[in-house]
């Protein structure tokens, strides 16, 4: 047990920590000319289409197991340990193991973004009330590679992560995440075992302090009327083979006009509730529900 680094109450996310990171060790290691293997096992929650270099790369998993990347597809028996992945960088290992609890981990992966958006949504929905405790209980942000084009948003709050932060993320609540560039993002994602207290999850000092620091709060100015109207007038082009791309435009935008709480799926609703076609509104009543509600892989 990691003890002595300051109590982590149970909020929203938030920032936890810091470390000196070494940017040049990073950029070395993640060089997108080493080709490493990245996949898109969640391709659905993608806006746009993952090209080659982006998706996860499994670093810790139970087992040590590479796997397919999908959470719900590991033994939740076999104790967690590093992968192939996870050796062939020391570097960002060494992150992991100076500034977290290991014994604590479930999964580490590095995850990267490129020209991309996510449709907001929350996590952990496919553990159903059977598995439930097999679901990781928490998990923390350590953004390696990172710009002012990439943001964060969790309900309808927007920030920045910078490189050497260390973010607890409530991945219950609706959050979304936007690389708004063709330069790379890669976070180190890591969700852990449930724990008594936060604190035990760091190898470092936990901030005094809870809360998104102003300096990192994207101030957004307010979406026109003008400007919603011409988003819900979308229904009249939405498709079924275009829904990702009218969902672009609609995350894309949150991340750049403040449209009030729960913007998305407000602005969604309203398109659906203009179609004519049954077929396609109830499509996007299913997306919503598997989104934000109930999930079954």
């Amino acid at each position: 047990m990691c003890t002595g680094y300051g109590r982590i109450h149970a909020v929203h996310s938030h920032l936890i920590g810091k470390f000196e990171i070494d940017h040049n060790k990073v950029a070395i290691e993640l060089d997108p000319r080493r080709g490493l293997p990245f996949i898109e096992p969640y391709e659905e929650f993608n806006c746009g289409r993952s090209t080659r270099g982006e998706g996860q790369l499994m670093l810790c998993s139970p087992g040590g197991e590479i796997g397919d990347g999908i959470i719900t597809n590991y033994d939740p028996g076999a104790s967690s340990g590093f992968t192939a992945y996870g050796e062939q960088l020391p570097y960002v290992s060494t992150i992991i193991e100076q500034v977290l609890c290991v014994e604590h981990i479930r999964f580490a992966r590095i995850v990267c973004m490129t020209s991309n958006v996510l449709i907001p949504h929350r996590d952990y929905l496919e553990f159903d009330s059977s598995n439930s405790r097999q679901r990781p209980m928490h998990r923390l942000h350590i953004p390696l590679i990172t710009n002012e084009d990439c943001m964060f948003s969790d309900n309808n709050t927007v920030y920045r992560m910078k490189p050497g932060e260390v973010w607890f993320l409530d991945a219950t609540q609706v959050h979304t995440a936007a690389a708004l560039t063709t330069l790379s993002r890669m976070h180190l994602i890591v969700d852990f075992n449930d724990v008594q207290d936060r604190s035990e999850l760091l190898n470092i000092d936990a901030l005094e302090e809870e809360g998104i620091p102003l300096s990192s709060i994207v101030v957004r100015p307010p979406l026109s009327n003008a400007e919603r109207l011409a988003l819900h007038s979308l229904a009249a082009l939405i498709t079924e083979a275009n829904i990702l791309d009218i969902f672009g435009i609609i995350a894309k935008t949150h991340f750049r006009r403040d449209g009030g709480e729960d913007f998305f799926w407000n602005t969604v609703g309203e398109i659906e509730d203009q179609l004519d076609d049954r077929d396609l509104a109830k499509r996007l009543d299913e997306l919503r529900v598997y989104y934000v509600m109930d999930r079954d892989r």
